[in-house]
């Protein structure tokens, strides 16, 4: 039954609708990514030292998987990434806007990539469906060029319990659009809300993702089984992992989602090249604070 899943995403248009139904009203399992494909995996136990630790639930991407950002980092190549997507990567509920995931991400791979030139562009727009990015998609994304694409899909569609149809015909659009740019796609899953819990269809529109990544041989970065394992581990709490409106994310769990995604598009042939500062832990959560703002790059290269 996955497998019928997988194949309607496959297939285009005509079956999206029926393999994200068949999610939504539980015809279809709701397990949808193979770890081959997948950034989580089943996990053990971490010590709670470590706030943004989810181990064995982040793995890095392959080269194949990601091949313009594999040699970009190797060989220290320009690298343009394009985070498209709505509240949650145009930074709602961060402090500033060098604390939202974006602009953290960007910190972080110049930290660990010094002499690459390096930009993360946010394109997010708060509120925004999978309809509304692709709309904007050539002018916001495609024509800067990016090396990566990293497309947060999903919440707000699911919140707004947007067609299932048109949501999975959107998606394809979008990815295959992408794709035919020559750029490396990541999918980010939406985020795991306590509130949400019990409601089939947002569990639904999450695992709609990462069918969608399985279907297209995209990675995912399972954004809400890593939410999860932190409240189940208690490195974080709602009211941290969460701003006061248990929606949007802190600067807390940006920073840790900025850090996770980039073990993500690193693959692991590439070896981090600016080991910490001696005495401080690799693990040690603290503000980054990098650009002063996530470059706009309006200019295509």
């Amino acid at each position: 039954m996955v497998k019928r899943a997988f194949v309607a995403f496959c297939l285009g248009t005509a079956g999206i609708g029926a393999g994200l139904a068949g999610l939504m009203t539980g015809t279809a399992p709701v397990s949808a990514q193979s770890p081959a494909q997948s950034l989580a995996q089943p996990q053990a136990q971490t010590p709670a030292a470590d706030m943004c630790a989810a181990p064995a639930l982040v793995s890095a991407a392959s080269v194949r998987q990601l091949p313009h950002t594999s040699v970009a980092l190797s060989q220290k190549h320009d690298l343009r990434v394009v985070a498209v997507g709505s509240s949650s990567t145009e930074g709602i509920g961060a402090s500033a806007p060098s604390r939202t995931y974006p602009a953290q991400l960007d910190a972080i791979l110049e930290q660990r990539f010094p002499g690459t030139r390096i930009d993360v562009v946010n394109k997010g727009i708060g509120g925004e469906t999978a309809a509304g990015t692709l709309a904007r998609l050539d002018r916001d994304v495609l024509s800067l060029h990016p090396d990566l694409v990293i497309w947060q899909l999903g919440t707000n569609d699911a919140l707004r319990n947007v067609d299932a149809k048109a949501f999975g015909a959107q998606a394809v659009e979008g990815i295959r659009r992408i794709q035919a740019s020559g750029a490396d796609l990541l999918l980010l899953e939406p985020q795991f809300l306590p509130k949400q819990a019990s409601n089939a269809t947002y569990a639904a529109y999450v695992d709609a993702v990462r069918a969608l990544g399985a279907a297209h041989g995209l990675p995912v970065f399972r954004r809400s089984e890593v939410m999860k394992y932190w409240l189940d581990t208690r490195q974080f709490t709602p009211a941290t992992m969460l701003s006061s409106d248990q929606l949007h994310m802190t600067d807390a769990s940006y920073h840790c989602l900025a850090r996770l995604m980039a073990d993500a598009i690193v693959p692991t042939a590439i070896p981090a090249i600016q080991p910490p500062a001696a005495g401080k832990p690799a693990q040690a959560i603290k503000a980054l604070s990098g650009p002063s703002a996530v470059r706009s790059a309006e200019n295509p290269r």
